[in-house]
């Protein structure tokens, strides 16, 4: 069977988060990520922030909530969640816009997040030129999601399975090897940092849509698994032009 190709932005799971906002606003990487900046963002309370993929705009909340003065910005290529984090987040600039096109994105960004965004490429670091475009020369690209500990990368799809017919194919959580993430930002001179990151709280599962993730015991440990029963490798991969060095 030939491996589908699929539009971008065409997942199921990227418009159920209306239907359960509480839930998309609330996620466990959230505080995580925020707390790995903290240090940073206390130094520069006033720094600018550009969110891709932001959703109904969780994460930005959190951040302002924390950081008031904080300039941000966020983007996502699906109008509906956008329109709902304008009504979240007034004053906030957030518009339709996607990665992959550079000319929709802002520029002179201090930081940069893509927070679960890079595995629904089928390429490992699509997403980096226009990520980088976006920030100064001296931007922080903070990533989040899955990274294999591995050296093997797992290319995803998924469909509902069931009596008559099957459903769609969609772009699941693709596992990119840490090791071939690496290659391609040694080649391209930069630097980066990985931080691994185990779930914070336990996740029920209350929905069944096939991408959803919730908590599972596996050897005695709370890990993170959807439909595909692909357990979940979380890490946070730090990006830059130039060493960061430690605690930076």
């Amino acid at each position: 069977m030939a491996r589908p190709e699929l539009p971008f932005g065409g997942r199921s799971i990227d418009l159920n988060c209306l239907s359960e906002p509480d839930r998309a606003l609330d996620k466990p990487h959230f505080t995580a990520v925020t707390d790995l900046l903290a240090p940073h963002l206390d130094a520069n309370p006033s720094a600018s922030l550009l969110d891709i993929g932001c959703s109904l705009g969780g994460f930005l909340q959190q951040l302002r909530a924390r950081w008031p003065q904080l300039r941000c910005t966020g983007i996502d290529v699906l109008p509906q969640v956008v329109e709902y984090a304008r009504g979240l987040l007034p004053g906030v600039d957030l518009h339709v816009g996607d990665v992959l096109d550079p000319t929709a994105l802002p520029r002179d960004q201090d930081i940069v997040t893509l927070l679960g965004i890079h595995s629904i490429f089928d390429e490992p670091l699509a997403w980096l030129d226009g990520a980088l475009s976006a920030g100064t020369p001296q931007v922080r690209l903070v990533v989040f999601g899955l990274f294999n500990p591995e050296d093997v990368d797992t290319l995803v799809r998924v469909r509902r399975s069931g009596p008559g017919t099957p459903g769609e194919w969609q772009s699941g959580w693709t596992l990119w090897s840490r090791r071939t993430i690496e290659t391609g930002l040694r080649e391209r001179g930069l630097w980066w940092r990985w931080t691994a990151m185990a779930p914070s709280r336990t996740v029920p599962r209350w929905s069944e849509d096939p991408l959803h993730s919730w908590s599972a015991e596996v050897d005695g440990q709370q890990r993170l698994v959807n439909g595909s029963q692909l357990i979940h490798q979380h890490a946070v991969l730090e990006i830059a032009r130039c060493d960061l060095g430690e605690g930076a």
